[in-house]
């Protein structure tokens, strides 16, 4: 799984196109990233082996209060209402800001003893992200 490849340099696409290549070794790579597409058009060898494209669209509210529980046990404690919020301000149904999102919570908790609670780190850690 190479999350960003067109963040990739060329030589480090090469590598995964010799790995896909392979015969001795049976690889199913997943490569995602806005403008991956783009990035696989600089090595035409890695582009021709990819077999499925799939776009994933974003969450739902409805889904998003469904899956974040799931995702890390910290969502199972936000109000629903709190998660539309969330998604409404900052993630705008983007699971990678949930996980941003989720990333930033534990850091505070873990830091700063006096972080805020409940709503408001949600809220804070949407700020740090710059949607509230």
């Amino acid at each position: 799984m190479c999350d960003d490849i067109q963040r990739l340099s060329p030589p480090a696409l090469e590598y995964l196109c010799r790995l896909a290549a392979d015969p001795s070794a049976p690889t199913t790579l997943v490569l995602a990233g806005t403008g991956s597409t783009q990035a696989l058009q600089r090595i035409p060898e890695l582009a021709s082996r990819i077999l499925t494209r799939q776009h994933i669209p974003p969450l739902t509210r409805t889904q998003a209060q469904a899956v974040l529980p799931a995702f890390h046990p910290l969502w199972g404690k936000v109000p629903p209402q709190h998660i539309a919020r969330a998604d409404e301000r900052c993630a705008r149904g983007n699971f990678r800001a949930f996980a941003q999102i989720t990333a930033h919570v534990i850091e505070a908790v873990l830091t700063n003893p006096l972080a805020p609670s409940g709503s408001a780190l949600v809220e804070a850690a949407c700020r740090r992200l710059g949607g509230i």
